[in-house]
């Protein structure tokens, strides 16, 4: 059995039988294979930090929609006379920017002490610092509800107040900055 120079040089054969076989890959086949699973392997490290920076900025609003609802639940619990100063509400109508009771919410460990004005801070009472760095910091206002009836006329008293409880973080090394604000009705309950 004769075979041609080219049936020689593309493969080998058995002698024996005359058959041809090929013994491996060739070297194109290797190196496209290579390719292929370097492109994979490029993809799924390319995706990786982005899972882990969205891993972490929904990490860090979780957190602040706990630490938010936990200072209003504190709020909740202390009650409106706690909260809320009355002599802020006696005919002021629209014009109390903020009647929360200073005094009453540092005792109770709601805010921090050492303010004088509004927005009150809660950096230090639910330590902030410890969830996102030292330069994040948590606000908190009570003030009238501008929809009340009651908040609306100025002779009267309100009794419906919105806490309004804002979260702001720095972007610090692998934190990305971020604001988280959330809002509450505050009713006095009335006893009959």
């Amino acid at each position: 059995m004769g075979k041609s120079q080219s049936e020689i040089a593309t493969g080998y054969y058995d002698l024996r039988r005359g058959a041809k076989f090929k013994q491996g890959f060739s070297l194109i086949e290797v190196a496209l294979a290579l390719i292929v699973l370097l492109m994979i392997v490029m993809i799924f490290g390319a995706c990786f930090p982005l899972a882990v920076r969205s891993s972490q900025f929904s990490n860090n609003y979780t957190q602040a929609t706990f630490l938010a609802q936990h200072k209003i639940d504190q709020i909740r619990a202390a009650g409106w006379a706690n909260v809320v100063s009355s002599s802020k509400l006696t005919g002021s109508g629209n014009s109390a920017t903020d009647i929360a009771n200073q005094t009453t919410l540092t005792s109770l460990g709601i805010t921090d002490s050492g303010q004088s004005s509004s927005p009150w801070t809660f950096k230090s009472t639910d330590n902030l610092a410890s969830f996102y760095g030292s330069t994040s910091t948590g606000t908190l206002t009570i003030t009238p509800d501008q929809n009340d009836t009651y908040c609306a006329n100025a002779a009267s008293t309100c009794d419906v107040a919105t806490a309004t409880v804002t979260i702001t973080w720095p972007n610090s090394g692998r934190r990305s900055s971020g604001k988280y604000t959330l809002f509450a009705k505050i009713i006095e309950m009335q006893h009959q």
